[in-house]
């Protein structure tokens, strides 16, 4: 089969998307962190305490899924929500132990994705993949933040 340029690119970001979901999936199959978890956890350890709508903000998904996600996430025991002292409709969110103690694993996780998706790259071609990336995703970010799209609620 031929593809168009366009459709080529379109091809391997669905197939690196799925496929990298897999991966996490399996990897993470044998314990009760969900294949969208490692992201918001990452994230979370390094921003203690933040809310739920600065970590919809982040990723850029609507606040009903991050809701969801931190009930799943709190419900396994990895994160609490307390209420804000000074907001009382806004919740901040903290690691428990146990979601602490899953963040090496995340890590390994992190360090072992990447690996995979890098391999037989220079550091020159990883540094431009990076930046090309990020330039992909402003790019996209410029034009569905326009119109208020939200083109999906999930995060790898």
């Amino acid at each position: 089969m031929n593809c168009s340029h366009h459709e080529h690119l379109f091809r391997h970001l669905s197939i690196l998307h799925r496929y990298t979901r897999i991966y996490i999936h399996n990897r993470v199959a044998e314990t009760d962190i969900e294949c969208c978890h490692p992201p918001y956890l990452m994230c979370i350890l390094h921003n203690e305490g933040m809310s739920q709508d600065e970590l919809a903000k982040e990723f850029r998904i609507d606040k009903g899924s991050v809701a969801k996600t931190l009930r799943q996430m709190e419900e396994a025991g990895f994160v609490t929500r307390e209420e804000d002292e000074n907001d009382r409709r806004r919740y901040r969110i903290y690691l428990t132990n146990q979601g602490r103690e899953t963040i090496p694993r995340l890590k390994d996780l992190a360090d072992d994705t990447e690996a995979i998706l890098t391999k037989d790259m220079t550091q020159e071609e990883i540094t431009a993949l990076r930046q090309l990336l990020e330039k992909a995703t402003a790019n996209i970010l410029s034009v569905t933040e326009k119109g208020g799209n939200d083109c999906g609620s999930q995060v790898l």
